[in-house]
């Protein structure tokens, strides 16, 4: 019985401090470039044209997307997509998400070639281009 009592204790000691160490990035809040890693969760507001920033999500990571929304703005001075993957990465989505790209041949979701993206969840996602770059997958000119 004793064993376990401390077999629980200690469950609940790692589930707690689990909760505790979640990296949760308000992109609101963000004053430069940002590199999302393995299980960072993006939510908030990022006004693109006052907030020009890149946000790239690391290669093998998952990232959870929390009701956030990437209002991409420009005309070509930004060169870079509303999320840039930089290799295979996983998306899990939850609540109402928008991403849209910062250039327009710039996708919303950048994904490079040959690499996957997974997105999992019950979210949504609403992601499109700032002109004409798909809405996830590379760019009008990239390859």
């Amino acid at each position: 019985m004793k064993h376990r009592l401390l077999f629980i204790l200690a469950l609940l000691c790692a589930v707690a401090q689990g909760a505790w160490t979640q990296n949760v990035v308000n992109v609101a809040n963000l004053g430069d470039n940002y590199k999302a890693q393995d299980g960072t969760i993006l939510t908030g507001t990022l006004d693109g044209q006052s907030q020009p920033i890149k946000i790239r999500i690391v290669d093998g990571a998952t990232v959870t997307l929390r009701n956030l929304t990437i209002n991409g703005y420009g005309y070509g001075e930004y060169e870079f997509a509303g999320l840039t993957c930089e290799g295979n990465a996983t998306i899990i989505l939850e609540g109402t998400n928008k991403v849209r790209g910062f250039n327009p041949e710039y996708p919303a979701i950048f994904v490079p070639t040959e690499k996957t993206l997974t997105i999992k969840g019950t979210g949504s996602l609403h992601a499109s281009s700032n002109g004409q770059g798909a809405g996830i997958g590379a760019g009008a000119n990239q390859h």
